[in-house]
C-alpha cells in the first residue's frame, strides 16, 4: 500500500511539473504572437506541443485509474485479512478503517468474517487442532 502511495506521490509532482511547464508555454506561445504574430511553423509547434500535453494528461489519467485500483486492491486484502483475524481488536480494527464501509460495499467478502457462520467454523477449527 506504500508503494502505491508513493507512487502517487511521484505521479503528482510529474503532473505539477507538466501542467507549471504548460501554462509557461502557452503564455509564452500568446505572447509571442500579441508582439510578433504568428505562422505555419508557430501554429505547428504550438499544435505538437499541445497534443503532446494531451497525450500526457491521457496518461496520466490511465496511470491513476490503475494506481487506484492496486490500491483499492491491496486496502480490501488488508482488510480482509484484519477482519478475518483471531484477535477481535484486529477485528474492529478492520471495521474502524472502513468505518463507512466503502470497502464492505464494494467487496461481498469483507462482510462475511464477522458472521456467525465464520466464528462458528474459526471455534471448531481451533477445536480441532487441540484434540
Amino acid at each position: 500500500m506504500y508503494d502505491c502511495i508513493v507512487r502517487l506521490e511521484m505521479l503528482e509532482e510529474e503532473m505539477n511539473a507538466r501542467v507549471c511547464r504548460e501554462m509557461q508555454r502557452r503564455a509564452d506561445y500568446e505572447r509571442v504572437v500579441e508582439e510578433e504574430g504568428t505562422n505555419l511553423e508557430i501554429e505547428r509547434e504550438n499544435e505538437k506541443a499541445a497534443a503532446q500535453f494531451n497525450d500526457f494528461l491521457a496518461a496520466t489519467r490511465t496511470s491513476l485509474r490503475l494506481l487506484a485500483q492496486n490500491y483499492e486492491n491491496f486496502v480490501k486484502v488488508f482488510l480482509l485479512h484484519l477482519a478475518s483475524h483471531s484477535d477481535m481488536s484486529l477485528q474492529l480494527l478492520s471495521s474502524r478503517l472502513d468505518f463507512n464501509e466503502h470497502y464492505k460495499r464494494r467487496d461481498s467478502r469483507l462482510t462475511a468474517p464477522l458472521t456467525y457462520q465464520h466464528r462458528r467454523r474459526e471455534i471448531s477449527e481451533t477445536t480441532e487442532t487441540f484434540c
